[in-house]
């Protein structure tokens, strides 16, 4: 918005910024910034299809912390027959990944450190 004021010309205020013209131009006439979007939201879309077997799985990754995810959804194909697809593995890896932080699985530290510091870019440049 600043470069904006200075040279009151989109495009390069845009280019400056490092975002689309039409993006910028977007956000000159008022629309909401990333910062200003609404957050996530806390409701479920649809009801939880591992909320009967939930418990078992909580007690077999507790016993056997590093267990994956996809071992135990192929359990669970076995035994529950016809109730799950395979194409919900993906949502169980993810819930499993939630329910058990002390696994590990999947994160890692970056221990680097930066002094340089970056150019302001997005509506910070404009």
């Amino acid at each position: 918005m600043k470069q904006f004021q200075l040279e009151n010309h989109i495009g390069r205020s845009a280019i400056k910024a490092g975002i689309d013209p039409k993006t910028a131009s977007k956000y000159i006439k008022g629309a909401a910034g990333p910062d200003e979007q609404p957050g996530e939201r806390c409701w479920r879309t649809h009801p939880d299809a591992f909320a009967e077997v939930w418990p078992g799985v909580e007690e077999m990754l507790f016993r056997e912390p590093e267990l994956q995810a996809k071992v135990i959804f192929e359990e669970l194909l076995e035994k529950e027959c016809g109730k799950f697809s395979h194409r919900q593995r993906r949502s169980f890896e993810r819930r499993v990944l939630e329910a058990a932080p002390w696994s590990g699985a999947g994160t890692f530290f970056y221990s680097g450190s930066s002094t340089r510091r970056a150019a302001p870019t997005g509506l910070d440049a404009l």
